[in-house]
């Protein structure tokens, strides 16, 4: 006969998704809520080429030290030299635990950067700024990290939330038409999988003059990062019913394999 002890822990982690246009006082006063004077950024070569005096002129009144890393475009991005020079990257530049590191981009950059928050010290503070309408709705929320393996897609990495989301639509004014693509075909699935009106609405933006304006698809974006949250807090770790959220993954995984991760996008497969 022996003793034991119960050991209780919880993975739920309650964090705040912030949804608007422009939400860069928002994101200032919570850069704020710091105390380290240094800060960490990944982000894709896009964002970066178009959006990089936006989010430094944000950051920088709080942060003295902004270290910025390139995420390489696409999904060569989620690979293990890319990761390997981002932990290089963050430990040569004096990491610390209370260091938080902004993942800014689209669905490969948020997925890399959660791995790297994740396995930084085991665990430094991750903030979500997702700049495309498929990490807005999906990839930045729920806590999933990792990188692609040639085995298959995803299969290295780790469960990560992060502190917060910043989803501002101002981002997408500069979306390019497969990055639409890409978040179109997350947006339909949960009209798919929950709720149907999802897809009229969908249609009624197509045909109309606003498809490329971030206002108009605010109300489509929080709909279904209101699903998505909703399912994933009965299930965090995939363990149920979160498994409807992989609805037409499970091809497209392999459709983006056999075409080496660069052929087709994930929204595309």
């Amino acid at each position: 006969m022996s003793d034991s002890i119960s050991v209780q822990t919880s993975t739920a982690k309650n964090y705040k998704l912030h949804f608007g246009f422009d939400l860069s006082e928002e994101l200032e006063k919570y850069a704020h809520s710091y105390n380290s004077n240094k800060a960490f950024v990944l982000a894709d070569a896009f964002v970066l080429e178009h959006h990089r005096s936006h989010f430094e002129s944000v950051l920088e009144t709080k942060f003295e030290e902004l270290h910025i890393f390139e995420v390489p475009r696409g999904e060569k991005g989620k690979s293990f030299p890319v990761y390997q020079k981002a932990v290089d990257f963050v430990l040569g530049k004096g990491v610390e635990r209370s260091t938080p590191l902004f993942a800014i981009g689209g669905g490969v950059t948020g997925d890399l950067s959660g791995f790297v928050a994740a396995t930084m010290l085991r665990g430094i503070p991750l903030i979500h700024i997702p700049t495309t309408l498929l990490a807005m709705v999906d990839s930045s929320i729920g806590g999933k990290s990792g990188i692609n393996h040639s085995v298959g897609k995803n299969l290295v990495g780790s469960f990560y939330q992060p502190e917060a989301v910043f989803a501002d639509v101002k981002y997408l004014e500069t979306l390019p038409e497969n990055e639409w693509v890409n978040g179109l075909s997350e947006v339909l699935k949960y009209g798919m999988i929950h709720s149907p009106e999802i897809l009229e609405q969908v249609n009624s933006l197509l045909d109309s003059n606003e498809f490329n304006s971030g206002k108009a698809w605010l109300p489509i974006i929080q709909k279904s990062a209101q699903i998505k949250t909703d399912i994933v807090a009965e299930d965090v770790l995939e363990a149920g019913k979160r498994a409807f959220l992989n609805f037409g993954h499970t091809f497209a995984h392999v459709i983006e394999r056999e075409g080496g991760y660069s052929e087709y996008s994930h929204g595309e497969a």
